[in-house]
């Protein structure tokens, strides 16, 4: 029999059933018996044997119909346990036992404290309240299927939300807003900006860049490398051509149109680099350039070339000037490389008075490499060298107005003369005794590693988190990121940089290249974030990178 509780408490009853003048071997009893055993069957005071019936349910069949003299008595015991009700507050926790199931419709009202493992799996109770549940665990097996908490308020430890609920990564979403800032300042041609927390920069100037290491930016492209053109030269003009031919070039950044007066032509009967130099041929023979900004030189320049005099006429030979006209005697002369009456080279900036004689007569009939150079504005800075050695110094800080550059011809007097290599910068390119220059110029600058840092942000928090987009050129081989193309980044204004490992991004527009690097934890906290980008293993046709924008993100 079951029972409720430690100890057995069992309800039975003693039922009697009998019939007489009955024919049938099949009877109805009042009760259900579970089993023959719990049955005591006699007809007329003598004992059946459990063999003699059978019982299923409440009929009792007997092996041999009655005869109408026959008694049929039967005795039995009816287990009523099941029906027993404790009375109200009466079952207490020592009178349940530790593997006792309680079914759900036993379970109402509060549970004051109730061991997991006394509730059936399905155990549900409407009104218990959650301070009546002790602390502990509850098996999956004690709980529905489905806990309905729509009316309720669950609070969770954060901890056990993250341990349980997958993180969103949106590194995607933070690529896509930064490439698209940096398309946008592309197409509006914008200057280095910040967004709320983004730094952007496609180096339409060089505002966003505080420092540049054996690399430049490259005004015309607009981008940032190691292998760049020079962008100090403003007119180089090469000779190693054919002979008699009258086209000349400047291969300089700006490619500037040359212009021709009177017989001036390439001649392989000398040359210094190459097949041919210029020839110049004495009164009205010069070659000359438009009017230009670029040959306003407030500052340091260098003018130098490769020389070899056919005849120096006393106070009758110019060979270089910077001018507003290349009208013999009609211009005013910004700057002059000429002769004076007693054969002296006369050297000077003539706004302002500045000119003076060298003292140095030059040979004629061999090759010479001439250089004058102004390097800052103190004593003594402009330089006259002579194959590189000092020849003659003075002091001129006048600035060189906007104007023409006139070679063969100085003032009014000319140049008999061949010519190579002839460079105009606007920086010092020496400031000491130097070797001169052993083959043509290439105004293309090439260092093996370089780098540039970026101008200092400020955050509106602690950045602990940063995110770098670079767009990059493979102009000429392929760079492989994080050995070639380096990115690194600081969050304390420089103090600590840690380099990130870029990973391909896409393609950003026709031979541009995205890299990327996301969520990464920098190791030294601040508000001041900026980025390095270092270049290496450069080389000029074979290995080049330009940086042409980079987003940061903090």
């Amino acid at each position: 029999m079951s029972y409720l509780g430690k100890v057995a408490l069992k309800s039975s009853d003693i039922r009697r059933f009998d019939v007489t003048s009955s024919t049938s071997a099949t009877h109805t009893l009042t009760w259900t018996p579970p089993n023959e055993l719990s049955l005591i069957v006699t007809i007329n005071g003598v004992k059946q044997h459990e063999d003699a019936y059978s019982v299923s349910g409440t009929t009792l069949t007997l092996t041999s119909a009655l005869v109408a003299e026959d008694k049929l008595e039967v005795i039995g015991i009816s287990d009523i346990g099941t029906t027993i009700t404790p009375a109200q507050n009466s079952v207490t926790n020592e009178h349940i036992t530790n593997s006792a199931a309680i079914a759900t419709s036993k379970v109402s009202g509060a549970l004051t404290s109730v061991a997991s493992h006394g509730l059936a799996t399905s155990a549900t109770t409407d009104t218990t309240n959650a301070t009546n549940i002790g602390s502990g665990t509850l098996a999956t097996a004690r709980l529905g299927s489905t806990i309905d908490l729509s009316g309720a308020t669950v609070t969770l430890p954060a901890a056990s939300v993250t341990a349980h609920v997958t993180a969103f990564d949106d590194k995607d979403v933070r690529n896509d807003i930064a490439t698209l800032a940096l398309h946008s300042a592309v197409g509006a041609n914008q200057a280095a900006h910040n967004l709320s927390n983004a730094f952007i920069d496609v180096f339409q100037d060089a505002t966003g860049v505080a420092t540049l290491t054996t690399c430049q930016r490259d005004p015309a492209g607009e981008f940032i490398a190691s292998v760049v053109n020079d962008s100090a030269v403003k007119l180089l003009i090469h000779s190693d051509t054919s002979n008699g031919s009258t086209t000349f070039t400047d291969s300089s950044p700006s490619a500037r149109t040359i212009s021709v007066s009177g017989s001036v032509t390439h001649d392989t009967s000398q040359q210094k680099f190459g097949a041919t130099s210029i020839t110049f041929a004495g009164s009205d023979k010069e070659l000359y350039t438009a009017s230009s900004s670029d040959f306003n030189m407030t500052g340091d320049f260098t003018v130098d070339f490769w020389i070899r005099l056919g005849a120096w006429v006393n106070d009758g030979s110019g060979v270089l000037g910077m001018t507003d006209s290349n009208t013999a005697g009609g211009e005013n002369t910004h700057l002059s490389l000429s002769n004076s009456s007693t054969g002296s080279l006369v050297l000077g900036i003539v706004v302002g008075g500045t000119q003076v004689s060298s003292g140095f007569t030059p040979s004629t009939g061999s090759w010479v490499h001439w250089a004058l150079v102004r390097s800052g504005s103190g004593s003594n800075n402009i330089t006259f060298y002579i194959n590189g050695v000092v020849e003659h110094q003075f002091t001129g800080t006048n600035a060189i107005p906007t104007g023409m550059v006139v070679i063969g011809h100085s003032g009014n007097r000319w140049s008999t003369s061949h010519m190579d290599e002839i460079r105009v910068t606007n920086d010092a390119k020496w400031t000491s005794a130097f070797t001169p220059p052993t083959a043509a110029y290439n105004p293309v600058i090439t260092n093996a590693t370089g780098n540039f840092i970026s101008t200092t942000q400020t955050a509106n928090a602690t950045v602990s988190v940063m995110d770098i987009i670079v767009l990059y050129k493979n102009n000429a081989g392929t760079n492989t990121l994080n050995t070639d193309l380096i990115a690194a980044i600081s969050a304390n204004g420089g103090t600590n940089y840690q380099n990130v490992t870029l990973t391909a991004g896409g393609t950003f527009s026709t031979g541009v290249n995205i890299a990327v690097a996301n969520n990464v934890t920098v190791t030294n906290t601040g508000t001041a974030p900026k980025y390095k980008i270092s270049f290496a293993n450069q080389a000029l046709g074979s290995k080049e990178a330009q940086i042409h924008g980079v987003a940061l993100l903090y």
